[in-house]
């Protein structure tokens, strides 16, 4: 049988992970995935590649409230007020976000170290993916490529064979992680089916630095990436699960049995 057996959401871009047991999957994706992000005075997006420390900032729902934390202190982020629009940049995108009052934005910017606001995808943001194979646009918030990235549980497990240590999954930041394929195998997968979603795969992750990123310590370790290159025979750059689409909406289950077509 092969299932669902983790659910991630990762509501600020580059932060910490939240841990589901079920999600709705909406047309951009996982509900309140990557919903904010930190970009710089220029309005340019932020990420662990520059900013490692961000992997520390960890996410909770209390009291069906967003609250980040880091080092013991905490802030929420439902209570934030966004008091403008404005300009931001996430890879070739360019698009209108809500911004953060100062408050939360001094709140990020002691941690990093530098001066960075917080803003939020907003009914006037408007961003989208064209499919290189269809004439079809797809939604995004503020992820970096496609709506939904999907790992197997026996690749993770075969990667902490092969290097002699515990990796977690928030190194590689996937949605849903499958339980029930042999290693590296959902590279192979053109689609799934759930009980309520199907989901459609469009290539391989190309993977950066990230996954170098410990994210309990911000420190790098070269050897994540290095090991990942030499097992991407056919590819030039390291590769790692698969980036997906949702063809419906739907809520998708922890344990839930899914079809796979290869």
């Amino acid at each position: 049988m092969i299932s669902i057996s983790s659910i991630y959401s990762f509501p600020v871009k580059s932060c910490g992970a939240l841990r589901l047991k079920s999600c709705e999957v909406q047309p951009h994706g996982l509900k309140g995935d990557r919903e904010y992000m930190l970009v710089d005075e220029n309005g340019s997006f932020l990420t662990q590649r520059k900013f490692p420390v961000l992997s520390q900032i960890t996410p909770a729902i209390i009291d069906g409230a967003l609250h980040l934390s880091y080092n013991n202190e905490h802030i929420d982020l439902s209570s934030a007020e966004y008091v403008k629009n404005i300009q931001v940049k996430i890879w070739r995108s360019e698009m209108l976000a809500s911004v953060a009052s100062g408050a939360t934005n001094e709140w990020f910017s002691e941690i990093i170290g530098e001066k960075v606001r917080l803003v939020k995808y907003s009914r006037e943001s408007q961003r989208t993916k064209r499919l290189s194979e269809q004439s079809r646009e797809l939604p995004l918030r503020f992820s970096d490529g496609y709506p939904i990235h999907i790992m197997g549980q026996s690749t993770l497990e075969e990667i902490e064979r092969e290097l002699k240590c515990e990796i977690t999954p928030f190194r590689f930041r996937p949605n849903f992680i499958l339980e029930g394929i042999p290693a590296f195998e959902e590279s192979r997968i053109r689609r799934i089916r759930g009980k309520m979603v199907e989901l459609e795969i469009v290539k391989p992750t190309t993977r950066c630095t990230i996954p170098n990123i410990d994210p309990d310590t911000g420190q790098r370790d070269m050897n994540i990436l290095r090991y990942l290159k030499s097992r991407s025979a056919n590819s030039p750059k390291a590769e790692l699960g698969v980036y997906a689409y949702p063809e419906n909406d739907g809520v998708i289950n922890i344990g839930e049995e899914i079809s796979i077509d290869f």
